[in-house]
């Protein structure tokens, strides 16, 4: 069970660490069980070597793990890395409409509606939404320069007002309206 966030220090604190250090995807998993096929699965994810840190996120939180990150063969450079994971789509749907994300609003909205196809057993027919969410999410979430929209490099990531301001708001759109089509009872 989702723990509810009661503080403003803590959404505050939480998403400055989700928007710092986190990860939000969409990830398709072969299955042998579904033949050819595969199962849609959402994840938020923080990576950092401190542990305490992600054992309290955890503690507050209520759900999802800490995986140990594996090291490279030179370890005695590097501290131990670790990763807090939720890869549940009905802990996603009540955590992050509690958080007030700003680096990765847009992620956030589209995890969102993804998350909300998948518990409600859409998979099937929201496959071509999730087609759709899932490449979005990667364009997002790219690593490396991109060019802009009048074919200059930009760092990842970087908005120009004219191609995604309009993105950015349907997304921010998206994502209140998740957060009010939740139970009530629901954090």
């Amino acid at each position: 069970m989702v723990n509810k966030l009661n503080s403003e220090r803590d959404i505050g604190w939480l998403s400055g660490i989700i928007d710092g250090e986190g990860h939000l995807g969409l990830y398709r998993n072969r299955q042998k069980r579904y033949g050819n096929g595969f199962a849609w699965s959402v994840r938020i994810g923080i990576a950092n070597t401190n542990l305490d840190a992600l054992r309290f996120i955890k503690s507050m939180l209520g759900v999802g793990f800490i995986n140990r990150k594996s090291m490279p063969a030179r370890s005695s450079k590097y501290k131990q890395g670790y990763a807090y994971i939720i890869d549940s789509a009905s802990s996603v749907l009540r955590i992050l409409p509690q958080l007030s994300l700003r680096i990765k609003a847009s992620q956030s909205a589209l995890l969102l509606e993804a998350a909300s196809i998948i518990v409600a057993g859409r998979n099937n027919i929201g496959t071509r939404r999730l087609d759709e969410i899932h490449d979005a999410m990667r364009k997002l979430n790219q690593r490396g320069p991109t060019r802009d929209s009048r074919g200059r490099f930009a760092p990842a990531g970087a908005r120009t007002e004219s191609k995604n301001q309009p993105e950015r708001e349907s997304a921010l759109r998206r994502r209140e309206e998740a957060k009010s089509s939740l139970p009530l009872g629901l954090p």
